[in-house]
């Protein structure tokens, strides 16, 4: 096993001989480290894994959805994966014309702040969502919000705004 140089759980599948394995093979990784969910593994060696990113229209002050889909390589040390689950890509050499990525991890021990997000502005009301003291959410404390944190902050930005009338 050959250190990939981030900090990844090291796979405990197989090697087949492939040179294009990051961990076993030649195979050098750098640049992008991408999480998203497969969703497609139809290819012999690669997958199709995809990404949603929630983005702000400021002109309708309303959020909308993207998707990306990455073509990567599955090497076999990490193993089946099938459509569904959740893995971590990275970019790589172009290993054909699509295939510029690799999966470097897979399984649900790692947390996406993408889903974090997106859950956290569909549990909060549209009209403390769009409310300018919604400052509160941009922070290393936003990435653990629950029920609890999130009705706390409810009443904080009502106490806020109660003192602002007065």
């Amino acid at each position: 096993m050959r250190d990939i140089g981030v900090d990844v759980k090291t796979p405990e599948g197989e090697w087949d001989g492939d040179d294009n394995c990051p961990f076993n093979g030649s195979l050098r990784v750098r640049g992008q480290i991408i999480e998203g969910t497969v969703y497609s593994n139809n290819m012999s060696g690669s997958i199709i894994v995809e990404r949603e990113m929630t983005r702000y229209m400021k002109k309708y002050e309303r959020y909308e959805k993207r998707t990306r889909r990455y073509p990567a390589h599955l090497p076999s040390c990490i193993g089946e994966v099938n459509p569904g689950d959740f893995v971590r890509i990275m970019e790589c050499r172009p290993l054909s014309k699509t295939v510029k990525f690799c999966v470097i991890e897979k399984g649900d021990e790692f947390k996406f702040e993408a889903n974090y997000r997106n859950l956290t502005y569909k549990s909060i009301d549209k009209k403390f969502r769009l409310n300018k003291n919604i400052k509160v959410f941009r922070g290393p404390e936003f990435n653990c919000l629950n029920e609890e944190s999130i009705n706390k902050l409810k009443n904080q930005i009502l106490y806020n705004n109660k003192e602002n009338e007065i």
